[in-house]
């Protein structure tokens, strides 16, 4: 006896399905990377010996979103000379010790202050993908301590400069060779400007620092798109 054509309904929920099974199946497989890959840390003897020439540099996390701290000046740079910086924070930002360095989605940056004001239309454009990148600058007037949210390293000037070079390569530039400020900040403190790259589930901001960490060579986990991973290879000491 034949059987009947399936119909459009009964086709309707097997797609669901099959859908509901790929996406199951996808977040199991990323849960499982996150939590082994996360753990494992490289580079765990990366940090140069005790000098007076080391730099010291900090990692800093929001609870959500991780940023490297690093000095304002050394002989290797002066990021004053580099970024362009607000009028009404002018004054401020010339006697900062150190500069915040961030990159992450522009939606999130721009468009979401608060996680309450997160739309569905943002988190899928940044998951995929499909959005803009921004580095997000932060004069920090210091002193930093060690706590819960912040951890200190130390590098040696060669360590530095392979991470200048690195963040280098991060900013989008003009014909002329400059960063290129962008239009929107969360106050006075802070700037955007254009980045290359695109943020997605695989590329976030915690793993743009864990990057940059193995550029230098010291202690990260070999990846993570959460910030707690990246703090955890540096104890509280």
């Amino acid at each position: 006896m034949t059987q009947p054509a399936p119909t459009f309904l009964s086709r309707i929920k097997r797609f669901a399905g099959y859908l509901l099974a790929g996406v199951v199946y996808s977040v199991s497989v990323y849960s499982v990377a996150v939590l082994v890959l996360s753990s494992w840390v490289i580079n765990r003897d990366g940090l140069p010996p005790d000098s007076p020439h080391n730099i010291t540099l900090w990692l800093q996390t929001n609870g959500v979103h991780t940023d490297l701290i690093v000095p304002m000046q050394t002989p290797a740079r002066d990021w004053r000379q580099i970024l362009p910086w607000r009028d009404d924070d002018q004054a401020a930002w010339q006697q900062a010790q150190y500069v915040a360095i961030g990159w992450g989605d522009r939606g999130f940056y721009l468009d979401t202050p608060t996680w309450s004001q997160l739309k569905p239309s943002t988190a899928l454009i940044a998951a995929t993908g499909l959005g803009k990148t921004l580095m997000h600058v932060t004069r920090v007037d210091g002193p930093l301590v060690v706590n819960e949210q912040t951890r200190r390293l130390e590098v040696s000037p060669e360590q530095y400069q392979q991470l200048l070079q690195y963040v280098d390569q991060q900013f989008e530039r003009d014909r002329q060779g400059h960063v290129i400020p962008v239009t929107g900040s969360y106050g006075t403190q802070d700037r955007f400007y254009a980045a290359k790259g695109s943020y997605s589930l695989l590329m976030t901001c915690n793993t743009w620092v864990g990057q940059a960490l193995k550029t230098m060579q010291v202690p990260a986990p070999l990846w993570t798109p959460f910030d707690t991973p990246l703090l955890d290879a540096y104890p509280m000491q």
